[in-house]
């Protein structure tokens, strides 16, 4: 039977635990005047999860909205809820042939699915490209052609806790342009030799993908990036690559400090809220921890040095070399889940309909509304209120000015585990004599290139 005529039929039942689906009308497939087409959609997460949720209102919004084809057939959205599954679902579906019309997709792994065939170009049915923020396009932009859009950004940055800074001599006009590494270490200094928390939380083992998310950036802002399948080992041991790596050192060495045995320049504890509490002065983080604090920002006075009323958020430090020059290179950690139309699919006209309101300014701006991820679309990030004052606008302007997102390659996974490794050797090693970061990293790298 026809996938589309069977899922039509679908909707003339009730909701199954996985699958979601409008009702009503001529169920046919046709794309014809009256007719109906039914994309089929493929969600990451679960209808009970707040993520899902907005998800789920936004297929019955798109089905209450009466979209049709440009030969006049109606389109219907149908959705199924994946959650933690939906790898699995894919690897079954590469050999049945039964992907939806619609897919979610980690940014991260755009590159190795259009690699194996499973995403389609949407180059000739897309019509609303303009309108996303150019971190989307780039990440969802493979060889020149456009593969998926976004609703979802997570921009991040250096949070500073200004009220601690005060008190060892930084003002306003200190935090007007990017800090650099160097920069942020020497008020770390300040601030220990004050007796004031002085820490910084680096976050690179957070989740899955930290090291990628957070610290790929160091590479960028010093003029290096991570090459190409097969060629990392030579892209990461270039001077430029190698320089920007080493500047996590300096938060990992015992050098200054009175009693390293206790004592550390980056934070090693489990508190999540170690930022939002005042335990440490520093925090490399997404957006995330700007929501938490704006929402408890009344409830400061159970903290000494809490940073509810008393932080910033400044772009992703920048490369500063021996000399004292700063890089111009601001790389923000950005990325998130997207949308790709695959190569299932029966009409990529009516896939793409579905795939642009999912992403769209109404979809973006429930998202940030319900999960906290910033908005895509260009105009929202100008017109929301929410998002023209305070820390929410330095995390928005992070976002728009950004330039950078993580590498593109389909061996990422391989990339990312070895990136991992590199940065968790600094943090374990460079204290001991047989440290050798280059040797580590070609090491590491090759195992990439090498990778299958």
């Amino acid at each position: 039977m026809n996938k589309n005529i069977r899922l039509g039929a679908l909707l003339l039942t009730s909701l199954t635990a996985l699958t979601s689906c409008g009702g009503g009308g001529d169920q046919s497939n046709n794309d014809v005047p009256g007719g109906t087409v039914i994309v089929e959609v493929w969600v990451h997460k679960n209808q009970q999860e707040p993520e899902g949720r907005v998800y789920n209102s936004l297929m019955e919004s798109f089905n209450n909205s009466g979209f049709t084809t440009a030969s006049g057939a109606n389109i219907r959205m149908s959705m199924v809820f994946c959650g933690s599954t939906i790898a699995t679902r894919i690897a079954s579906a590469q050999l049945t042939g039964g992907l939806p019309d619609v897919l979610a997709v980690d940014c991260t792994d755009i590159t190795s699915y259009v690699d194996a065939g499973l995403l389609v170009s949407i180059d000739d049915t897309v019509t609303t490209e303009d309108s996303y923020v150019d971190s989307v396009i780039d990440e969802c932009t493979i060889d020149g052609s456009l593969y998926a859009l976004s609703g979802m950004e997570a921009p991040g940055g250096l949070y500073m806790n200004t009220g601690l800074l005060a008190q060892v001599g930084y003002t306003e006009e200190d935090y007007a342009e990017p800090w650099s590494w160097k920069d942020v270490k020497e008020a770390m200094e300040k601030l220990y030799a004050a007796d004031l928390p002085y820490q910084i939380q680096l976050n690179q083992n957070f989740g899955t993908d930290g090291a990628m998310y957070f610290h790929s950036n160091l590479v960028y802002s010093a003029g290096g990036d991570f090459g190409t399948d097969g060629a990392v080992e030579a892209a990461l041991t270039t001077p430029e690559a190698l320089a920007g790596i080493e500047q996590l050192e300096m938060f990992y060495t015992d050098d200054g400090l009175d009693n390293p045995r206790t004592e550390a320049w980056a934070y090693t504890g489990s508190n999540a809220s170690a930022f939002e509490q005042g335990e440490v002065a520093f925090e490399i983080y997404g957006p995330w921890d700007a929501t938490t604090i704006e929402k408890n920002k009344y409830t400061s006075a159970q903290y000494e040095h809490a940073a509810y009323n008393n932080y910033q958020i400044l772009p992703y430090p920048v490369y500063e070399d021996a000399s004292g020059n700063k890089s111009t290179l601001v790389a923000n950690p950005c990325g998130s889940y997207c949308f790709g139309v695959t190569k299932d699919t029966e009409n990529k006209e009516a896939a793409t309909v579905a795939l642009e309101y999912l992403t769209g300014r109404d979809a973006t701006e429930a998202m940030f509304s319900e999960i906290g991820t910033f908005p895509t679309n260009k105009d929202s990030l100008a017109e929301m209120e929410q998002l023209q004052t305070g820390a929410f606008k330095q995390l928005a302007d992070n976002l728009s000015n950004n330039e950078f997102t993580r590498p593109k390659m389909v061996k990422y996974p391989q990339m990312k585990d070895a990136y991992t490794r590199v940065l968790d050797y600094i943090k374990n090693s460079c204290n001991d004599a047989s440290y050798d970061l280059e040797a580590y990293i070609r090491d590491q790298m090759g195992t990439v290139d090498s990778a299958r």
